[in-house]
């Protein structure tokens, strides 16, 4: 008998659910962000199967450039006036572009930056490198720099931090986004206090109203700026392609662990979406999607509005897939969690979005990209119901 429990590393002592973990059956899927399938290219996808099978191309189908397929490289590259295809390495969706960062610049004990709350898979992450994690409040205009700053200005020298990592539009999970002031205030204090910046950017097309600010990649460029994005909100997540932006210098090093990890991406499947950008698909797609999840946030707004509390609180998202309800002393989050997959709704407590799930316990983000509106409306009229019998049932124990 092997004596398992005794070999693993440390940093496979760490367990935690499945990142994505299916649709959810039968129940109203208001946790995971997943995008609406009526999205997906799926006639596209067959006609280019078709195509390079009549081709007879068999190159397609032979290992490729670690680096990734070189034509979308380079339309990647024209979305910033700041990138060349030399700063652009073609990952296995953006989270493996956030693995290999960790790689590249994180030792055990080195601290990273955060906003507080944050995305759960970006937590993984640098809990996996056994990294130190310290959150920076957000609110509605994004990260609190003054916070940040005063973090800052006291572990100067050997206790600096290697890394800042935020998501500034179309948060997740809070769905805020950083101000033009806040952005150029970020970028001060990165350039002030020598420490990059990890900006994760995969909503940025999936704005409704008006286009959100520039990027900090546009702001500030490569020399100070690590960017992270992908096709899957905007395509399908299975295509699993997502690009990092960086200096030709940390591109290097990525690559080196992406061969390690992995060899080389799925070339055939890069061909495929560069093939979709090139006949305006992936434009014409952005477009649709823009309008679906604008009608699906707007069908949110109006039913949290029917949840008879003066204590709950939400923006209006801008874009993005998330909304953060804020219950206040209505219920916790984690009651309200229970409580709600019990009646097949599900939802997303915020502990998960906080490093040792040190939050709030009164929060929750609730995803509108998937569910259609029908589903979304019944949803929050059941969260309304348990939140509305569970005051009554306090009130009750009160009195006795």
């Amino acid at each position: 008998m092997i004596p398992w429990s005794s070999l693993y590393s440390n940093r496979s002592r760490f367990i935690h659910p499945n990142l994505v973990s299916g649709s959810g059956g039968a129940s109203i899927q208001l946790s995971a962000g997943y995008p609406d399938p009526s999205l997906f290219p799926l006639q596209e996808l067959h006609a280019a199967v078709s195509a390079y099978s009549g081709m007879n191309d068999l190159s397609v189908l032979q290992y490729n450039s670690p680096g990734g397929f070189e034509p979308l490289k380079e339309v990647i590259a024209e979305k910033s006036e700041k990138t060349a295809s030399s700063n652009i390495l073609l990952t296995q969706g953006s989270q493996q572009g956030l693995d290999l960062l960790a790689k590249v610049l994180l030792n055990p004990g080195d601290t990273v930056i955060v906003e507080a709350p944050t995305f759960h898979g970006a937590l993984w992450v640098f809990e996996s490198a056994e990294a130190k994690v310290v959150g920076i409040p957000v609110d509605s205009q994004g990260m609190n720099m003054i916070a940040l700053e005063e973090f800052l200005s006291s572990h100067s020298g050997v206790n600096r931090p290697k890394l800042i990592y935020t998501i500034p539009t179309f948060h997740n999970p809070t769905g805020v986004t950083m101000t033009l002031e806040r952005r150029l205030e970020l970028i001060r204090i990165s350039e002030a206090y020598g420490i990059p910046i990890l900006e994760d950017a995969p909503y940025n097309d999936l704005w409704f109203d008006s286009e959100p600010p520039p990027t900090l990649l546009d702001l500030a460029g490569t020399d100070q700026i690590l960017h992270l994005g992908t096709f899957s909100k905007t395509l399908c997540p299975s295509f699993r392609v997502g690009w990092l932006a960086a200096s030709e210098e940390i591109i290097s090093k990525c690559l080196h662990f992406k061969h390690i990890a992995d060899t080389c991406s799925n070339g055939f499947i890069q061909r495929v979406v560069h093939g979709l950008h090139m006949n305006s698909f992936l434009q014409t797609n952005i477009k649709h999607a823009q309008k679906l999840y604008r009608s699906k946030r707007n069908a949110l707004t109006e039913a949290l509005k029917q949840i008879p509390s003066d204590k709950l609180q939400f923006q209006n998202p801008q874009g993005g897939f998330f909304a953060w309800l804020e219950l206040g002393t209505e219920i916790s989050a984690e009651v309200l969690q229970e409580e709600a997959s019990k009646r097949g709704v599900l939802i997303a407590a915020s502990p998960m979005f906080y490093q040792d799930g040190d939050g709030s316990p009164s929060a929750c983000r609730i995803t509108f990209s998937y569910p259609s509106e029908s589903e979304i409306a019944e949803g929050i009229h059941i969260l309304g119901e348990i939140i509305t019998n569970h005051n009554v049932r306090d009130v009750t124990a009160w009195k006795k």
